[in-house]
């Protein structure tokens, strides 16, 4: 089973998380694993996951790492494949209505501060604009 986190897959379908689904009772977890954790089966397959996903949960961090400019937000991801990620939201305002439980998120794979490592985020598929309508982002 491979060790990468995410993978940034054909142009036209984007980046994705590396996930395992068992052969028998086809439970998929993240990250990927060699036994399955529902049923205890030792024969796995690589699955693509994570491309989109909704908002669970979400904090905005005020103080944050050294190399770290805050404010910013993180999350809990239920991915639509079962899974749950905390990982950064990125490209919405930093503020608690930008991320509301139900909010749709889309996988971008980037640095989580400059010069940094590129590392799996979300960012709203729908973004709150700064008249607080919405817009589709596309």
């Amino acid at each position: 089973m491979p060790r990468d986190l995410f993978r940034l897959g054909p142009e036209n379908q984007g980046p994705y998380l590396v996930g395992a689904r068992c052969k028998r009772c086809q439970h998929i977890s993240f990250p990927a694993r060699q036994v399955c954790p529902a049923c205890g089966l030792q024969e796995i397959e690589e699955v693509p996951i994570g491309r989109r996903g909704k908002i669970r949960s979400s904090a905005v961090v005020q103080n944050a790492p050294t190399g770290f400019s805050v404010p910013y937000v993180l999350a809990l991801v239920d991915l639509e494949e079962g899974p749950t990620v905390f990982c950064p939201v990125t490209d919405c305002p930093p503020r608690e209505d930008a991320t509301r439980p139900g909010t749709e998120v889309e996988l971008i794979v980037s640095p989580a501060r400059p010069e940094g490592r590129p590392v799996f985020q979300y960012r709203p598929i729908k973004r709150l604009c700064g008249n607080a309508n919405e817009t589709q982002r596309r």
